[in-house]
């Protein structure tokens, strides 16, 4: 598999992992190169994990866990964005969000999900090797994240209240769409 094609298959996974990581940094009420930081590892971690996950389960876990995937990473982004918008009418910028690893942590298996069917299709391709390819997708997604914390946080730090209901609302309708499409 070429460079290139594993580059731009990189950038479709880390889409909504972008959209998600603009929405945490909307909330922001300044820069925080750590949330940035962790943001970035927390989904590129998920990213290349679930295509290595999909890879190696292969056609065996996929008839079981597909029926359900949009569902579950619906429900998990529509309740951390009702959460997000809920949290713009708080002072504390992060008061039912939160910025821990932890807190990240659902909102990073949400935006993968998708990534699981890409390492099941993977596993049918014998031209692939799984390591190298897990790490650019983990890679990328990384500094797409970091990127998107510090464009949300930019606009977010002027624009507080209405850059977090912004964020909650991108989480819903991210979430709306992994239910519907």
């Amino acid at each position: 598999m070429s460079f290139f094609r594993v580059l731009f298959i990189s950038l479709g996974l880390g889409a909504d992992a972008f959209a998600a990581s603009v929405a945490r940094g909307l909330g922001a009420v300044r820069l925080d190169t750590s949330l940035a930081l962790r943001t970035g590892a927390v989904f590129g971690f998920f990213q290349g994990l679930m295509p290595l996950a999909g890879y190696f389960a292969g056609g065996t876990v996929a008839p079981f866990i597909d029926p359900f995937d949009n569902y579950v990473a619906a429900a998990l982004l529509v309740f951390i964005g009702v959460k997000t918008a809920l949290g713009a009418r708080e002072d504390d910028s992060f008061a039912l969000v939160g910025t821990s690893v932890a807190a990240l942590l659902p909102v990073g298996v949400a935006t993968s999900v998708d990534a699981l069917a890409v390492g099941v299709a993977f596993s049918l391709d014998p031209a692939v090797n799984i390591f190298p390819v897990c790490a650019v997708i983990a890679l990328v997604t990384f500094c797409m994240c970091v990127l998107g914390v510090m464009i949300g946080a930019a606009f977010g730090a002027k624009h507080r209240k209405a850059a977090q209901l912004a964020g909650g609302a991108i989480l819903i309708i991210m979430g709306v769409r992994f239910l519907f499409g």
